[in-house]
C-alpha cells in the first residue's frame, strides 16, 4: 500500500456506510450541557481534518514531547482547551517528575565497527571513557549481557529492537506499581540496537570481540508535569474512563504512539458534547506512560484519596490504535470482548479484532485496579510493514498515520460508550 493512501480521502472506508453513531436513546432526560461540540466531529470527513489537524499542531509543529519538558506542556495546553470545548469541567494534575536525559552519547562499538544505538531512559551513566567487555547472551535468547573481560560481571545490556532500526525504552522503576525515576538507584547501563545489527552482535558473540559502550546521563531537579481529565458528568456514579497517554518517546514526535490515540479520545469526547448520560464518562490524557506511568499513578491515588475510586468500572486503555485496522484486545472481561465484536458485525466495521485473554488492567490502566473494575487495554496491528517500523523512532509522522484506522476506533468505542450505558 502507498504512504498516500494511509493519510487522506484514498482511505479504506468502513465497508456497507453502517458506522454513523446513534449516541441518543434509552436515558431518562437530564439537562443539556451547555458545551455542545459535536458539530465538530459528524462527519468522517471532518473527523479526517481534525485528525490531522491535531497532527500537525503537536507532532509537526511542536515534535518531540517528552513528559516534563516545555514542549509536552504545550502539548497539554493544547488537549485542555479540546476538551473544554466539549466537556464541562475539565482539570490538570500535576505529578513531580525528576528528568533524565544523556549529556554524552550514546555510542556502542563492536571492534572497530560503530553502531546505531539508543538509550534507555533512566539508566546510570558510564565513566567517561566508557565501559569495554565481552557480549554473551542472555539464556532466554532476547537480550545479550556486556560483562567484564577478567571477572565475567554484568555491566550492561544491549537488546534488540523486533520491528526496525534503535528505538527509545525505559528503564524507569515500576515498585509498588509507582512509576519514577529514583537518581539514587539508576538502573545500569541499558541500551537498544536495531534488528539489521543483530547479526554483529552474534558475531562478536562468536568471536568474543571486544564491545565498548559510552553514555554520560544526569537527572534533572524534579518539576511538575501534568495529566488533563475531562468530564461528562451522568445520572449515577458509575464511571466510564478512557486513558490515552499524552507524552511522546525520548527521540520521536510520537503520531501513533500515542497522539493520534489522544486524538480519538478527543473525538469522542466532542461526538458526546451536552448529551445526557447515565454513567458518567471520563477522558483521560495522562502524562509520562513512557516514563514509568507517572500521571496514571498520580491522578488514581488522588481519586483514591477522595474515595472516588471506586466509581471507576471500567478503564480503556488506548495506546496507538492506528497501527493497523485490527484492533487487538486485552482483557479477562469476556463481556466486553464480546461487545467488540458484535459492534464490528452490527456496524461492519472493517479489521478483524484479535482477543488476548490477558489482564486490561496493564500500563496506564494498572493503578486503576479496584474490585468490581473492568479493563481493556487496546493497540493495533495490519500497517506492519508501515506503522512497525517507525515505533519509537523520528519516523513517526503524521504522514504515517491512517486515517481509516483512527475512524474505526471513533465508531467501535462510540458505540461501546453507547452499550456500556445501557446496562
Amino acid at each position: 500500500m502507498e504512504k498516500k493512501q494511509l493519510t487522506r480521502s484514498g482511505f479504506i472506508r468502513l465497508a456497507g456506510g453502517a458506522g454513523l453513531l446513534t449516541l441518543t436513546g434509552g436515558f431518562r432526560a437530564l439537562a443539556q450541557s451547555p458545551k455542545n461540540s459535536r458539530h465538530l466531529v459528524d462527519t468522517p470527513l471532518k473527523r479526517e481534518e481534525y485528525l490531522f489537524s491535531l497532527l500537525k499542531r503537536i507532532c509537526t509543529d511542536i515534535g518531540v514531547h517528552r513528559f516534563g519538558t516545555p514542549e509536552y506542556e504545550q502539548v497539554a495546553e493544547i488537549i485542555k482547551k479540546e476538551m473544554e470545548r466539549a466537556l464541562p469541567k475539565v482539570e490538570q494534575d500535576y505529578a513531580p517528575f525528576s528528568l533524565w536525559e544523556a549529556t554524552n552519547g550514546p555510542s556502542l562499538y563492536v571492534g572497530d565497527r560503530e553502531l546505531e544505538v539508543m538509550p534507555y531512559k533512566g539508566i546510570a551513566g558510564t565513566p567517561e571513557g566508557g565501559i569495554t567487555g565481552l557480549l554473551r547472551k542472555h539464556e532466554s535468547g532476547g537480550y545479550y549481557l556486556l560483562t567484564d573481560t577478567l571477572t565475567g560481571r554484568q555491566q550492561a545490556i544491549i537488546s534488540v529492537n523486533e520491528y526496525g532500526r534503535a528505538i527509545s525504552s525505559s528503564a524507569y522503576r515500576n515498585d509498588r506499581e509507582i512509576g519514577y525515576v529514583d537518581p539514587e538507584r539508576p538502573v545500569e547501563p541499558r541500551f537498544n540496537i536495531g534488528r539489521q545489527d543483530q547479526p554483529v552482535l552474534e558475531e562478536a558473540v562468536a568471536n568474543r570481540t571486544p564491545v565498548r559502550v559510552n553514555i554520560q546521563t544526569r537527572f534533572l531537579p524534579p518539576k511538575p508535569g501534568s495529566s488533563i481529565i475531562g468530564t461528562l458528568p451522568g445520572q449515577t456514579r458509575e464511571e466510564i474512563l478512557f486513558l490515552a497517554h499524552a507524552d511522546s518517546p525520548y527521540n520521536s514526535p510520537g503520531a501513533n504512539d500515542n497522539t493520534a490515540s489522544v486524538i480519538i479520545m478527543l473525538m469522542l469526547a466532542h461526538a458526546f458534547s451536552g448529551l445526557p448520560q447515565k454513567k458518567t464518562i471520563t477522558f483521560m490524557a495522562t502524562g509520562g506512560e513512557e516514563d514509568g506511568k507517572i500521571g496514571a499513578i498520580h491522578y488514581a491515588e488522588k481519586r483514591k484519596r477522595e474515595g472516588t475510586l471506586k466509581n471507576i468500572r471500567y478503564a480503556v486503555n488506548f495506546d496507538s490504535l492506528t497501527y493497523g485496522p485490527n484492533l487487538q484486545l486485552y482483557s479477562k472481561e469476556k463481556g466486553i470482548k464480546d461487545m467488540i465484536g458484535d459492534i464490528h458485525r452490527d456496524l461492519k466495521i472493517e479489521g478483524t479484532p484479535k482477543y488476548f485473554d490477558s489482564d486490561g488492567f496493564v500500563m496506564d490502566a494498572m493503578p486503576f485496579r479496584h474490585p468490581g473494575a473492568k479493563a481493556l487495554y487496546v493497540n493495533s496491528r495490519g500497517y506492519d510493514g508501515i506503522t512497525l517500523p517507525v515505533y519509537h523512532r523520528p519516523e513517526d509522522l503524521p504522514v504515517t498515520v491512517a486515517a481509516n484506522c483512527a475512524e474505526i476506533g471513533f465508531q467501535v468505542f462510540g458505540e461501546l460508550i453507547r452499550r456500556l450505558q445501557k446496562i
